[in-house]
This record gives C-alpha cells, sequence and structure tokens, in this order.
C-alpha cells in the first residue's frame, strides 16, 4: 500500500518527537548562556577563595602593629626555625581547634610597646579552654571564671601590706590589660595550644622565639622587672641573659597555681613580689604599677 493511501485512512500523519521541539528561542539561549556562565563565575570564584584561604600564612609577624618589636622581632621570619614554625601553626589552625584566635597570637607585644615595657611576666602556655586566651599570660577574656593560677595571683597582692590599694574583695574577673597598660608584658613561652591539651606546641619552636624577645628586653633596655614564678620561667631568664645582668631586677618564686604557690625554697604566696616589683621600680625613678583590678575593666 502506498504512502499516500495510508495517509488517507489514518489522516494527518503525527509528527515525531524530533519535530515536535522547537528550536530554542534567542532569548532562551542568552539566559541559559548567562546562567552557565553565571556558574561558572561563581565556580571560578569560590575556588579563588578557597585557594586564597589555603594559602593564607597564619603566622606573620606584619600583625605586630608595635613598631619597636616588628623591629626587634623582624629578623626571626629569616630563619630555618621559624619557617618551620609557621607551616606547623598554619597547619593547625587550618585543621585543629587552636587557641587564642589568630588575630591574638601576638597580642601581647601590641598590648605593651618595646619602648612601654617596665615590667615581664614570663607564663607557659595559653589557657586551653573555648574562649579564654586571648594572647596574654595569666589574663582571661571577661565571661569566664578566674582560673586558679590567677586566684592565688589576686590572693598574693590582697595579702601584700605593702600593695595597700590592692581590692580589698578578690576582684570579678580576670582581664588584665590594665596592667599591660602600664608596661606590664604578659609574655607566655609558647603562644599557640591545642583545644584541650596543655603543652601540646611545646618544643615547635616558639621558645626559641620569647628567649629572642627576652634576650631583646634584657640585653637593650635597663631597669626592668622580670616576674619568673615556676621552673621553666626561671631558665628562660637564666638562657635570656636578664639573671646574669645588673642593669635588672629578676625575681624567682615558685609557679602560681595550686600545685606550686606554697611549694619549694621561694614558694609565690607570702613572697611580696609584686610589692618588691614596685620598689625597685620607684628606686629607679620610675612610676610604680597600679596592680588593682577596675571590675568595669573590658565592659
Amino acid at each position: 500500500m502506498s504512502q499516500k493511501t495510508l495517509s488517507g485512512m489514518w489522516g494527518k500523519k503525527k509528527e515525531t518527537p524530533d519535530k515536535k521541539r522547537k528550536a530554542p528561542s534567542s532569548s532562551s539561549s542568552s539566559s541559559s548562556s548567562s546562567s552557565s556562565s553565571s556558574s561558572s563565575s561563581s565556580t571560578d570564584s569560590t575556588t579563588s577563595s578557597s585557594k586564597k584561604k589555603k594559602s593564607q600564612v597564619v603566622l606573620s609577624l606584619a600583625s605586630i602593629t608595635d613598631e619597636g618589636w616588628r623591629g626587634v622581632l623582624a629578623p626571626q621570619e629569616q630563619k630555618n626555625y621559624f619557617k618551620t614554625l609557621r607551616r606547623f601553626v598554619d597547619s593547625a589552625y587550618k585543621n585543629k581547634t587552636i587557641y587564642p584566635p589568630r588575630p591574638d597570637i601576638f597580642a601581647c607585644f601590641n598590648q605593651t610597646g618595646w619602648d612601654d615595657v617596665r615590667v615581664v611576666v614570663i607564663g607557659q602556655d595559653p589557657y586551653h579552654g573555648a574562649g579564654q586566651a586571648h594572647g596574654l599570660a595569666f589574663s582571661v577574656r571577661r565571661g569566664h571564671k578566674v582560673p586558679p593560677s590567677l586566684r592565688n595571683m589576686y590572693k598574693e597582692l590582697m595579702n601584700d601590706p605593702d600593695v595597700p590599694n590592692f581590692n580589698k574583695v578578690k576582684p570579678e574577673h580576670g582581664y588584665l590589660t590594665q596592667w599591660t597598660r602600664q608596661g606590664v608584658l604578659l609574655l607566655n613561652t609558647v603562644l599557640t595550644v591545642q583545644a584541650s591539651t596543655a603543652y601540646s606546641h611545646r618544643k615547635k619552636g616558639w621558645e626559641t622565639f620569647t628567649k629572642a624577645a627576652l634576650s631583646k628586653l634584657a640585653k637593650e633596655r635597663e631597669n626592668l622587672v622580670f616576674l619568673c614564678w615556676g621552673a621553666g620561667a626561671h631558665k628562660l631568664a637564666d638562657e635570656c641573659g636578664a639573671t646574669r645582668s645588673a642593669k635588672h631586677l629578676v625575681i624567682k618564686t615558685s609557679h602560681p597555681s595550686p600545685l606550686g604557690a606554697t611549694k619549694t625554697k621561694s614558694p609565690f604566696i607570702g613572697s611580696q613580689c609584686f610589692s618588691k616589683c614596685n620598689a625597685y621600680l620607684e628606686e629607679k625613678g620610675l612610676p610604680r604599677i597600679v596592680w588593682r583590678i577596675n571590675n568595669k575593666e573590658g565592659l
């Protein structure tokens, strides 16, 4: 039977699906192209942002805003130990929970400028609880309970008869920026720590860095007071040259931690280290430190 006859029998021949499809309009094509371009642009932007994030250097002395400290410490960045330390810290911040927050790693140098340092307090490593550490040894952010070591520091200040202006009742917080503004450098030996893991960043290079900072102070400055609490701080004071120098006063006691505050031949409790510090400063014609804590500080 011919095709013509079939057409007559069944009427109009049905179009195949291919014939039913319409060619996309120019506006549809343009929209599709625009969408594809936008998607591609978004992907490129995300990839670029991701690459920037991955290549970001966490540990940079450029974050030290005090020109004096930045100039003193700049040569450390070129040394092999610091490059190794940088890689370790960079990787740690990317893959784990690390304290303090990145911008606060060098906070102690920004809070107490090179030319302003009068007293050096040597700590161990940052607090490893969430939100506590902010780059200053022994200090804790407002809203957090005063840590045990700092409670003993307050206790010693309250019991020292030669610090008559200290709080009669223990301060409500442990935010010590009042001290840093007066020239008290609150320097931890190790500047970063993994969450819930004390001493986790020891022997990674920080000790070399902080020793370099203290060595510069001991060598180039005069009439500083080094408050060294615990064996680690004693050793660091010896290694940086502060102990041997007649230009400074070095006060060594046990650590204010409850585990050691009343122990050793030179216990922290009863040492009157804060009033001895002020007596030395006054003898050198320098202003005393006002240790009193303002309960509204940091609000």
